[in-house]
């Protein structure tokens, strides 16, 4: 079985000609919740703390003793909260994806891939027309919520603990119909 595994997809192919597709992305939903309990975070932190803080807004250098908040404290534990029903979801997402792989066979070729170099921002570029910059951003948001390095992961659990053959391959590059290793 031959699985590539993108940022937000993997597709595996057996040998017998089957091609499956799997959605890796789980837990955008809660992406806005996330992102509104981190804000409130910062405004009851910086309400309670405000010794803790320059003129600009920015976080004084140097031992800060911090106090938090009943109401800070709650909402610490919902984002905790949240972000557990988030990993868990992930978690029985991708082991129904590799107990599908499981089902397509024992020999597994996979791309050699970092992850943690996908997650890093680009160096500064400029255009090329020299109007401005290029964008730096790059796949971490993509690969927090799909985790690919996870499946591959959980894949090589499966490995150790029954016969199967995990192979790493280096990635191929398709470059104007050649196949290049």
């Amino acid at each position: 079985v031959g699985i590539d595994v993108g940022v937000s997809k993997l597709t595996a192919y057996a040998s017998d000609g089957s091609l499956k597709t799997f959605e890796l992305s789980i837990g955008q939903e809660y992406k806005s919740q996330l992102s509104h309990l981190t804000q409130q975070m910062g405004w009851k932190r910086r309400i309670g703390n405000p010794q803790n803080y320059n003129s600009d807004g920015t976080i004084k250098s140097g031992k800060l003793t911090w106090n938090y908040s009943k109401a800070y404290l709650r909402l610490r534990d919902k984002f905790k909260e949240l972000n557990y029903k988030i990993t868990q979801k992930r978690k029985h997402h991708i082991n129904h994806i590799v107990k599908e792989l499981l089902s397509m066979g024992n020999n597994f070729y996979v791309e050699n891939l970092d992850y943690s170099k996908m997650q890093e921002k680009k160096p500064l570029e400029e255009k090329s027309d020299g109007s401005g910059y290029k964008s730096r951003k790059n796949y971490g948001e993509s690969l927090l919520y799909a985790s690919p390095a996870m499946v591959i992961a959980t894949l090589q659990e499966n490995y150790r603990t029954k016969t199967l053959n995990l192979l790493n391959c280096q990635p191929l590059i398709l470059n104007s119909h050649k196949l290049i290793t």
